[in-house]
């Protein structure tokens, strides 16, 4: 099969489907406000991706939490990389590779706010150290 990406380009919301065998985590709650106050304050930094379904519709193969937020900011369009023809084996590592990159990205998130944390209560035991009376 002829594997071709297409521009990036504006996809109506209502034109989207899911993934049938989406196996990431889909936000709710707390982080997907987190998500939606992201895009709101400084936009959509990365599309989504989608391969064009036999139906004309297109189905979501990264970011259906973006996908979600965007709904619940009440958006009619997102922006998508459009892959005109996908096979589904290329679909399938391209989720796994997604998911390993946000893996990472979390644990280097994760790494910053512990080390963050740890200055801060250094800061903390120093400044009291200071204040103790003597």
């Amino acid at each position: 099969m002829d594997e071709r990406l297409h521009e990036v380009r504006e996809v109506h919301l209502g034109d989207l489907v899911p993934f049938q065998l989406h196996t990431t985590q889909i936000y709710q709650g707390e982080r997907l406000e987190q998500l939606v106050h992201s895009i709101e304050r400084v936009g959509l930094m990365n599309p989504i991706t989608v391969r064009l379904a036999d139906d004309g519709e297109y189905e979501i193969i990264c970011g259906h939490n973006r996908t979600n937020a965007m709904r619940k900011l009440g958006r009619d369009v997102i922006f998508a990389n459009v892959w005109e023809e996908l096979s589904d084996k290329t679909r399938e590592e391209r989720i796994s590779v997604q998911s390993r990159h946000k893996s990472d990205r979390n644990s280097k998130r994760n790494t910053r706010q512990e080390r963050l944390t740890l200055r801060s209560s250094r800061t903390s035991v120093s400044e009291k150290a200071t204040s103790f009376p003597r």
